[in-house]
């Protein structure tokens, strides 16, 4: 490899007919080389090769130069007719039976659209003629997963690029199909067009939320796409509340609003284990958008009568139901990670991140903004306060039920409880009402230091992310001399810390 990274390109080319499977593995070469990508893409033959890739029909080959090609500045150092010429062949590879193949070639051209307007135009353009002919619903959910992802870069100028062309009007007509699971896909595509302003404005201004509102109990498919319509719904409204749109004032959207309380309060009551999990999510998601949005959620007193009777149910259920409580009571703070912190992965529902050690505000907290999280403040203690169990057919205080589910044997019960518990202690309240709720509560710091409650990898971290959450807290100050002491150590001790225990005499003396 040192002697030919120099015209690595033209080896490539020789060995892209002949020898695939040598070619593949020199290509895996050159990434993990030092330098070996900026060799093949300034080699003398690397305008050659590109062109030539565009023609090959081997699918190995062209994933692995896409992967090349999606490496930050790659594609500055081609000429633009080679990315022109790229860009052609990518828009057929993206209807490939090779999925991998496939789905290379959207990652490649939704990185070319947002970073070039020209390119965008071409690339938008070629995919709704690939829309238009009649291809199966597979290939047709390909093109409209690359014009959704185009409209969900964030970018105003590509969103008015793909309204130039119907591609909003393509999703939303794709979700009429008599393809049920393409209409589930389609609609999993909307909230990629409310992510820009005019996307917004292009969803809340027509009838296309009260369709996806309507959906949910009924509607033409019977409630077949409830748990897609309505976490489209509540995603679009949330970006509405989160960006204080112009369009919250519309009749349109006001009327929503109830519409969207009641069908969130009526899947929170069925039967069905997905569409409470789903609702659930949705909950979350439009409750945290705005302060407005959570007062208008935490008022409504069936839909929250319908979230905490979920605390009956079965352990996945009551854990969700808590899991959304606690992102209530952390809005509007987001976690973040202490870069200065060696510390393990954040406990998660389905996979692990790092764990944070301090929280900071989503909203830029000037005199109205202040006021309005003080009265948040009263609306969360009065949440908090009805998770108690007496509401329940229990006796004790909320502290009291937390705790006991912090005990329990089941995982998901115990992570939901912790993670109520860790919620609370980045509360940062003038009157200290989070870290005062925990270690104001007799049986807490108890709990807090056993290091023995937990016997699981994934039950550890969550313990830990509350240990952590309490010293990192931003009223952790308040505590004293020895519990931040006694915090500091366990936290050098890391979650998997196990107590050393006496061991048993193996007979018994005489």
């Amino acid at each position: 490899l040192d002697k030919h990274t120099t015209d690595s390109g033209s080896i490539v080319m020789q060995l892209i007919s002949t020898h695939t499977d040598l070619c593949i593995q020199f290509l895996n070469r050159i990434q993990a080389y030092p330098g070996g990508v900026d060799g093949l893409l300034t080699s003398p033959s690397s305008e050659a090769l590109f062109s030539h890739v565009s023609t090959t029909s081997e699918h190995a080959v062209i994933s692995s130069v896409i992967d090349i090609l999606l490496r930050d500045g790659a594609l500055k150092t081609l000429p633009q007719s080679t990315v022109n010429s790229l860009v052609s062949s990518a828009l057929v590879w993206v209807s490939l039976e090779n999925i991998t193949t496939s789905n290379a070639a959207v990652s490649l051209l939704r990185k070319v659209a947002t970073e070039s307007s020209t390119l965008c135009e071409q690339i938008v353009q070629g995919a709704m003629d690939y829309t238009k002919k009649g291809s199966s619903a597979t290939v047709l959910m390909r093109y409209l997963q690359l014009l959704s992802d185009i409209m969900g870069s964030g970018e105003e100028e590509c969103f008015n690029i793909c309204a130039r062309h119907s591609a909003p009007e393509a999703v939303l007509r794709a979700c009429e199909q008599p393809d049920i699971l393409a209409q589930m896909v389609a609609i999993d595509f909307i909230p990629s067009i409310a992510s820009t302003s005019p996307g917004l404005t292009f969803l809340l201004s027509g009838l296309h939320l009260q369709w996806l509102l309507t959906e949910c109990t009924g509607g033409e498919s019977g409630g077949a796409l409830s748990v897609q319509c309505l976490s489209a719904a509540s995603q679009v409204m949330a970006a509405a509340e989160r960006t204080a749109h112009p369009t919250l004032a519309m009749p349109v959207y006001t009327r929503s609003v109830p519409q969207l309380l009641s069908v969130l309060t009526e899947m929170l009551s069925s039967s069905g284990e997905a569409d409470k999990l789903s609702s659930l999510t949705s909950l979350a998601a439009y409750c945290t958008s705005s302060p407005s949005a959570m007062r208008t959620v935490l008022s409504h007193t069936p839909l929250i009568d319908a979230w905490l009777y979920l605390l009956r149910s079965q352990p996945k259920v009551q854990g969700a139901a808590l899991h959304c409580a606690a992102q209530v009571f952390l809005y509007p703070y987001v976690l973040v990670e202490d870069c200065q912190s060696v510390l393990p992965p954040t406990p998660g529902s389905s996979s692990s991140a790092t764990i944070s050690t301090s929280a900071i505000p989503l909203l830029q907290q000037d005199g109205g903004i202040q006021s309005s999280l003080m009265s948040l403040t009263e609306v969360k203690k009065t949440l908090f306060n009805r998770l108690c169990p007496s509401t329940h057919g229990h006796g004790g205080s909320t502290m009291d039920y937390l705790l006991k589910l912090c005990r329990q044997p089941v995982l998901e019960a115990r992570e939901g409880a912790i993670d109520v518990l860790r919620a609370l202690a980045y509360q940062d309240t003038p009157d200290n009402w989070g870290l005062h709720t925990l270690i104001g509560h007799a049986g807490f710091y108890t709990y807090l230091k056993d290091r023995t409650t937990e016997f699981t990898k994934e039950g550890k971290e969550w313990k830990f992310s509350l240990i952590s959450a309490i010293r990192y807290s931003p009223k952790s100050a308040q505590l004293s001399d020895d519990v931040i002491e006694a915090l500091d150590t366990m936290v050098r001790q890391g979650p998997y810390f196990m107590p050393p225990r006496m061991e048993e005499p193996l007979t018994e003396e005489r």
